[in-house]
């Protein structure tokens, strides 16, 4: 017997469905990209007292922006130097950190970075962490050759802060404290709650967005965790900073990322996802200066 047709209802109906999924389908991909390649923004290069370098890494260039620090202002000229390594979030912009960098020169020198794939960075792409903490020890290193015996202190801000405390993790003998905010604990608890910011349960309705990011980086996002780094820090300051207002990362993260009692928490308030520096940057300050002060006296 010949086979019957679907009704043109039917047709119509599989019609619709493959259209909507095909478009769902759509947006996550779409999704997908707008995480991996965020907007390329200008970095403002007016004050033209940072100076740009490019430093050679393991995927490619770093471009970092360095001060020398005040002599001036350092409480002890005799003391060992400090150098200061910030590193931005997703969607930041090094220029927004020079403020903070200026103040940070009473301790040292400071370096300012173009994390991977964003801004002036000639890399394509980001990493979740991965790429980016190799970059930061790439940093690290090359402010070691120029000046060994200084001291490197991480100041990393989200995406920046998780990828500081997985290069130190990584690389004990090059970095000698980390101060974080709003940087994530496990990259897959990061993942569920950026996308339910703006839709709650986007986690759960866009989750082909995290599978076609896994598949474009190679990156599992379960094994991105920059808590387990905190472990090899105990002979190291750790301060974990996180906004009172924070509506990106739960509590959970700094909950996590301090369980080893190796790190300390900061919980900053009226602060949201990483706001600190600019409306709370003299307390914030204090506390990067302490972490340093600790830092000296474990080298002790």
């Amino acid at each position: 017997m010949p086979q019957k047709k679907p009704s043109p209802k039917i047709r119509l109906l599989l019609g619709g469905i493959c259209l909507v999924l095909g478009l769902y389908l759509g947006v996550c991909y779409a999704l997908a990209v707008s995480i991996l390649k965020p907007p390329r923004e200008a970095v403002d290069d007016s004050n033209r007292l940072f100076i740009r370098n490019r430093i050679p890494g393991p995927d490619g260039e770093t471009v970092v922006w360095t001060r020398s620090g005040s002599q001036a202002q350092r409480p002890d000229s005799n003391s060992q130097p400090v150098t200061t390594i910030i590193a931005h979030g997703l969607g930041g912009n090094p220029s927004s950190y020079f403020p903070l960098a200026e103040e940070l020169r009473r301790m040292g020198d400071v370096v300012v970075v173009a994390m991977r794939g964003q801004t002036v960075s000639p890399i394509d792409r980001i990493d979740f962490g991965a790429g980016e903490s190799r970059d930061l020890a790439a940093v690290a290193k090359w402010v070691k050759k120029r000046n060994p015996k200084t001291r490197v202190i991480l100041v990393g801000v989200s995406l920046g802060g998780a990828a500081s405390l997985m290069a130190a993790g990584q690389n004990p003998e090059l970095i000698d404290g980390v101060i974080t905010e709003g940087a994530f604990a496990r990259l897959d608890w990061a993942v569920d709650e950026y996308l339910s910011v703006s839709l709650p349960g986007g986690g759960v309705i866009f989750r082909p967005t995290i599978w076609i990011v896994q598949a474009m980086t190679g990156v599992r996002a379960s094994d991105v965790v920059p808590m387990d780094s905190t472990k090899a820090l105990a002979n190291r300051p750790c301060l974990i900073v996180h906004g009172e207002e924070d509506r990106v990362f739960s509590r959970r993260h700094p909950e996590a990322l301090t369980q080893n009692q190796n790190c300390r928490v900061w919980i900053a308030p009226l602060a949201g996802h990483s706001q600190v520096p600019r409306i709370l940057l003299q307390e914030y300050v204090q506390k990067i200066e302490a972490t340093v002060q600790e830092s000296s006296l474990k080298r002790l």
